[in-house]
């Protein structure tokens, strides 16, 4: 295929060429027909190494196979030719849309003679869950001048299954009394001196003094109050249900609404580990209802392929939620519903049975959909939606209350922390 360049360079010569045959000078046709002639051979040597593209041996190679969101993958291409000398070659990769890439995801290669290897090696940051393909590259091989070129797309066979990230579950649980909530109820039931502890935390007021542990406050720079973690006094049942509608696909990468749904799912993961209850997810995959449980790793793996599903049914997804929860147990919803959308209570209410607690998740679209630019016209008109869309919400939170349903607008920020307040204030509701 003919470039621009080409098209350039061909142009000038043959119009060198003919001024020169027109002005009858020697010396200016000399001249066209050596610039042709060194064309004309390139052009030669471009459509013999052309046709040997398609033998050129693409390897990828990579170390890890799954990996979670925030991980750097290390990722070798290797280039082999098995026949004669080929280049010069541009490699272009192409980087799945759930990673980054810091270096430039194109290269030359000078000339890759008969059986050479060339190798070359970059970092792909993890940005999105999911199960991505990696090495499919773009060869690309052009004469010394640019003039042509003929591309060859390689498509590969290496994936990698990203999860989502488990460092943030166990930081927020770690962190959740600077985070402005009260903790979770523990055993009233005192301890003799020297009994076995489960861990160490910020004192909150309130609790017992006796616990408190002197040695690790001296040992805290600030000499602030460190108090002794007891265990759970009893276990508390979880079901989150995700509402993954066609819209929780919005949002940037790796911020989307399902990613932050992923992300609670985990937290609450890890949150049923150290009390000891159980927790399962409920959603939708294809029009059927979907479910997992198990450990945090587990539940990592099965949502990391969590996608939009426009088929979801709302009244077979409450339903499964309702068979599937036990006794003394708190039904998590996460719920997605942007202008103009609505839901019926009547739906919902069906789970709020007798020793169990719903709390419906209403997730704020403004908070996961950035409008950034220096156009005043555009940044005007987002707040107008913007404020439009916190209306809306607002009118199905008071109708969810008018159907005695519990609920929060939550933004991306605050999920979890929603979440978990929910969690212990159900702990107290299921306890009277």
């Amino acid at each position: 295929m003919l470039t621009r360049r080409g098209v350039s360079i061909l142009s000038s010569t043959l119009g060198l060429v003919a001024a020169s045959t027109l002005a009858f000078d020697g010396v200016f046709s000399t001249v066209a027909l050596f610039v042709l002639s060194i064309l004309g051979i390139e052009s030669i040597l471009y459509i013999n190494s052309s046709r040997r593209l398609h033998t050129v041996k693409v390897e990828v190679k990579s170390l890890a196979r799954r990996a979670f969101v925030g991980d750097d993958i290390l990722l070798t291409i290797e280039f082999t030719n098995p026949g004669p000398t080929l280049g010069p070659l541009l490699a272009i990769e192409k980087i799945p849309y759930g990673f980054k890439i810091d270096a430039p995801n194109d290269f030359w290669i000078e000339s890759l003679s008969k059986g050479e290897t060339k190798t070359v090696e970059y970092n792909l940051k993890a940005l999105q869950m999911g199960n991505w393909k990696v090495g499919n590259t773009e060869l690309i091989i052009t004469d010394r001048f640019g003039m042509f070129k003929t591309s060859r797309s390689i498509q590969s066979h290496s994936e990698i299954q990203v999860y989502p990230s488990m460092r943030v579950g166990e930081e927020i649980l770690r962190g959740r009394v600077h985070i402005g909530m009260r903790p979770l109820k523990r055993s009233t039931v005192s301890t003799s001196h020297g009994s076995e502890f489960s861990g160490i935390r910020e004192y909150y007021p309130g609790d017992d003094y006796r616990q408190v542990a002197w040695k690790a406050m001296a040992k805290s720079p600030m000499r602030l109050p460190k108090t002794k973690e007891q265990e759970y006094e009893q276990s508390l049942n979880v079901t989150l249900v995700i509402l993954n509608t066609d819209t929780t696909g919005e949002g940037e990468i790796g911020g989307r609404k399902l990613d932050a749904a992923a992300e609670l799912a985990i937290v609450l993961a890890h949150l049923a580990v150290k009390t000891g209850g159980e927790f399962q997810v409920v959603y939708s995959s294809y029009g059927a209802v979907d479910r997992t449980d198990g450990s945090p790793l587990e539940i990592a793996s099965r949502l990391c392929n969590l996608s939009p599903d426009p088929n979801l049914d709302l009244d077979s997804m409450i339903n499964s939620a309702i068979t599937a929860s036990k006794p003394r147990s708190l039904i998590l919803l996460v719920l997605d519903s942007p202008y103009p959308r609505t839901v019926d209570p009547m739906i919902l209410r069906r789970a709020i049975i007798k020793y169990q607690f719903l709390h419906a998740l209403i997730l704020d679209t403004t908070s996961f959909i950035k409008y950034d630019g220096e156009d005043v016209r555009v940044t005007q008109a987002s707040e107008i939606i913007g404020n439009w869309e916190l209306g809306h919400l607002e009118a199905l939170l008071t109708q969810l209350a008018s159907g005695g349903i519990s609920a929060q607008i939550c933004s991306q920020s605050m999920l979890v922390i929603r979440a978990l307040d929910a969690f212990s204030r159900s702990s107290l509701v299921l306890e009277t």
